[in-house]
């Protein structure tokens, strides 16, 4: 039972620590539209040739009384193509790039139904998770370890465990442990920040997205934790998309991958 706990703390720990790292107190940086990777060329002008003249016939030696030639129309000038004017990159936004991303992750935890698709490898192993939440404090997890594979469902203070194919109580208070956490991670959030960094523009899965560097410290009762960051906020809406946390906790290291999709049909209730 204690290594199951453990699991999911680990599992929602890395969740909601690497989505509140960057905090949710920053004064908003609206980012401006930027173009997909095929307008950042000018692209040239077609050049039209001249159409060339036809050869006139040859007129054969009269042997006969022939009617009267035709005359042949001079060949006019092709048109030439007016040249269009190529695209101009938007501007990459301007401003702090610190509070932007505090802007996205405060964006991100606005309200929206999204599932994280997350990857963690450390020397214990590697993690495989699908979390599903839903505001306020609905979560549906499904996680793999090596080969095991759990699944949880977490309603408020009331916490689910699926046993083969039926769903039973958990007998531990995990929500109230997700919301301590919770609470922790947004009083912390922002203070830890440093080398926050624009890398500059680049397109995810066809999303045009601005991507973000930027280190973290943070400290939750006897835990200390730092990570690496590297994050894609999409340009359309500015929420998160993607990211890649090298961290370390209680001397552990390891190395996870969150993709994030938003998905406002997702519905978690109590299965029991």
């Amino acid at each position: 039972m204690k290594k199951r706990i453990l699991i999911y703390a680990l599992v929602l720990a890395s969740l909601i620590l690497a989505s509140a790292a960057c905090g949710a107190t920053a004064t908003p940086t609206v980012l401006p539209p930027i173009p997909t990777r095929a307008q950042s060329a000018p692209v040239a002008a077609p050049t039209v040739l001249p159409t060339q003249p036809a050869a006139a016939p040859t007129v054969a030696p009269a042997t006969a009384t022939r009617p009267p030639a035709t005359a042949t129309a001079a060949p006019q000038p092709a048109a030439t193509a007016v040249p269009t004017k190529a695209p101009t990159a938007s501007p990459l936004p301007a401003g702090d790039p610190r509070d932007a991303i505090l802007k996205a992750m405060k964006t991100q935890m606005g309200g929206k139904s999204y599932r994280v698709r997350q990857t963690s490898e450390s020397s214990s192993g590697k993690t495989q998770s699908i979390v599903e939440f839903v505001p306020p404090d609905r979560y549906h997890i499904t996680t793999n370890v090596g080969t095991n594979t759990t699944e949880m469902i977490i309603a408020g203070k009331k916490a689910y465990q699926k046993i083969g194919d039926k769903w039973l109580d958990f007998p531990v208070d995990v929500g109230s442990f997700i919301q301590a956490l919770t609470s922790a991670a947004s009083e912390e959030a922002g203070k830890g920040i440093s080398d926050v960094k624009l890398v500059g523009p680049d397109v995810l899965d066809g999303v045009p997205t601005l991507v973000y560097t930027y280190n973290s410290k943070a400290k939750f009762g006897d835990i200390e934790t730092s990570s690496s960051i590297k994050l894609w906020v999409a340009v359309s809406d500015g929420l998160p998309r993607k990211m890649i946390v090298e961290g370390e906790a209680m001397g552990i290291k390891s190395t996870t991958t969150q993709l994030i999709e938003y998905d406002p049909s997702i519905k978690i209730e109590a299965p029991i």
